[in-house]
């Protein structure tokens, strides 16, 4: 797991044999690289979660709701265009 609120990702996603958990490098190439060579994505909105889920090839989950309804940055987006085909909607975090 790579995110960048590194504690947020240990106290949230919880603990799993199958999970290993990354500090951000700071270089974007650095951690880009290390995402695409993930199986699986979860993706918040932005082209650098985009370009992840792409590359790794695997399932994407993304949450829908990426942006309150009738704002600015809901309407830069259409979302059945912006997501890849293998991508999986509606996802929650406890």
């Amino acid at each position: 797991m790579l995110g960048n609120d590194f504690l947020w990702n240990i106290n949230n996603i919880g603990a799993a044999r199958d999970v290993i958990y990354l500090y951000p490098s700071q270089i974007a190439a650095v951690d880009m690289c290390i995402l695409s060579k993930c199986q699986h994505t979860i993706a918040t909105t932005g082209t650098f979660g985009w370009w992840s889920a792409f590359l790794a090839n695997g399932l994407v989950t993304f949450q829908p709701t990426f942006a309150r309804p009738n704002s600015s940055h809901y309407a830069m987006f259409n979302i059945d265009e912006f997501w890849v085909s293998k991508a999986i909607r509606n996802f929650t975090l406890r």
